[in-house]
């Protein structure tokens, strides 16, 4: 979808928390990255903490289906920018 709307340069999409963390070497540092909590593999929150070491300018906003405090709570002290929830999207579309 974000890259059928011609709004951003470059769109990538991966699979898991460890794919995305894999190809840091090779990716410029990108102004926004979507994060699911719910990955396989490694959470989100952790795959977010691994980019923002590698890309600490880089925006995090987070897509969750999780709507409790303590998921809410840990992704913004571990540096998300915004959390949107699936639920409300869901409801909305």
């Amino acid at each position: 979808m974000l890259s059928l709307s011609h709004l951003f340069k470059e769109v990538h999409s991966f699979a898991s928390g460890e794919e995305a963390i894999a190809q840091t070497p090779y990716m410029q540092p990108p102004q926004i990255i979507l994060i699911d909590i719910g990955l396989p593999g490694i959470d989100g929150i952790e795959t977010m903490k691994n980019l923002l070491e590698v890309w600490p300018v880089s925006r995090m906003l987070i897509f969750t289906i999780y709507e409790d405090d303590d998921h809410v709570f840990e992704a913004l002290k571990c540096g998300a920018s915004d959390i949107f929830s699936k639920v409300n999207l869901l409801k909305t579309s």
